[in-house]
């Protein structure tokens, strides 16, 4: 029967060492078990400090970033201060994280951009032989101040504003609106223009799904804030 670890429970893992070290390296989750050759599973359950976890696979994330067994499992940082990178260290961490960044941000433009020529060429598919297929426009989705991604048309020839959202992931992937497109898909609503939501997910080399919603389907589903804009020069209640 292979040791295992009885960890304590914690509501978060901010502030869990493992967390701190990855952070620290620019590492996800999914890439830190990769680099150890663990599972995800293990890497979750020492960050939370929350399940049990199999001795030798705690050991190879130990070894991996520099600190002992006892410091991991026990959330320990004192034995980090002596062996925390040097300044020139620091700057190369920084540089391989910004670098790193750079890399998720151009793949999600190129996931965004595929997903785009995906349903202009639908919709000009969906027009053929009506007239508006050559006039489906998709340049609205270089200005952000215009609230939807494609110009297109109903069969009927009725202006139709289209927003895309692209994902990799399954349909139940969350995905973000930025303010000025909520408020745009509820002007929508109100002014009972025509609006759609084309979720593109499961996106592989030459294989995708769609999900189309309504403004109104829109508006009913579950938001949660990711942001806030916050007014140094106004107190509240002032």
């Amino acid at each position: 029967m292979k040791k295992t670890f009885n960890t304590t429970r914690r509501a978060a893992s901010t502030d869990s060492l493992l967390y701190y070290l990855r952070a620290w390296q620019g590492l996800s989750q999914q890439k830190l078990a990769e680099t150890c050759d663990v599972s995800l599973r293990v890497i979750r359950s020492l960050e939370k400090q929350n399940f049990r976890v199999y001795s030798g696979s705690a050991c190879k994330v130990a070894q991996h970033l520099g600190i002992s067994i006892d410091a991991l499992i026990h959330n320990s940082y004192k034995e980090l201060i002596s062996c925390l990178p040097s300044m020139g260290e620091l700057k190369q961490l920084r540089q391989n994280v910004r670098l790193e960044l750079h890399r998720k941000q151009a793949h999600r433009e190129e996931i965004g951009d595929r997903g785009e020529d995906i349903v202009a060429k639908n919709e000009k598919e969906k027009l053929r032989g009506s007239g508006f297929e050559n006039a489906v426009n998709v340049n609205y989705a270089a200005d952000t101040s215009a609230g939807f991604d494609i110009f297109s048309f109903t069969m009927d020839g009725q202006p139709l504003h289209i927003e895309v959202k692209t994902t990799e992931g399954g349909a139940d992937t969350p995905f973000f609106l930025s303010t000025n497109e909520l408020e745009f898909v509820e002007s929508c609503a109100a002014n009972g223009l025509n609006y759609q939501l084309h979720r593109i997910y499961n996106l592989k080399n030459d294989s995708y799904d769609v999900k189309v919603y309504t403004a109104e389907e829109l508006l009913s589903l579950f938001y949660t804030a990711s942001e806030y804009k916050v007014y140094p020069g106004k107190v509240v209640g002032a």
